[in-house]
């Protein structure tokens, strides 16, 4: 992905294997199956993703089957790969075609930074410095909030002795 500033507009062009939907242009490319052998959707060269232009983009990230963009008011959409809640926005879709907004626990956050791996995504927001996580895996959730609540309990207290 590129992405491309114009003053307060932005331009995002995705490009590459579409198999997950993580080009966000609403097409849903299809893998090649044990025994059966489908068509592979691939864009080959950089094209906009349409839903997303003329907002004002801070930044992008790619995962391995999902993307995600944050814009300069903090606003956070995902697309791709969702399954499990990867992208945010619940755990009833397998890809998410189009970008979408991620609401929930993050209506009322501004968004600074996103980062995707490969089962999970997360992001940091500007009013309570801490961590949100959407992973694929529900056992790994305990973990994650368990190490969300430290890291931010470790984050008040060194900021309230400063």
């Amino acid at each position: 992905m590129c992405l491309a500033q114009r003053g307060s507009s932005s331009t995002i062009y995705a490009w590459g294997r579409a198999s997950e939907a993580q080009l966000g242009n609403g097409t849903e490319g299809t893998h090649v199956g044990i025994g059966k052998k489908r068509r592979r959707t691939n864009v080959l060269m950089p094209c906009p993703i349409q839903s997303l232009n003329g907002l004002h983009v801070r930044a992008i990230a790619c995962g391995d089957g999902n993307s995600a963009c944050v814009l300069a008011r903090g606003g956070l959409y995902t697309w791709g790969e969702a399954t499990l809640g990867k992208c945010g926005h619940g755990f009833h879709q397998e890809r998410q075609l189009l970008p979408n907004l991620v609401r929930g626990a993050l209506t009322d956050e501004r968004v600074t930074d996103v980062s995707l791996g490969f089962e999970h995504s997360g992001c940091i927001t500007e009013r309570c410095v801490c961590l949100f996580f959407f992973v694929c895996f529900p056992f790994v959730i305990v973990v994650f909030l368990i190490l969300f609540l430290f890291s931010c309990l470790k984050i008040s207290k060194s900021l309230s002795q400063q």
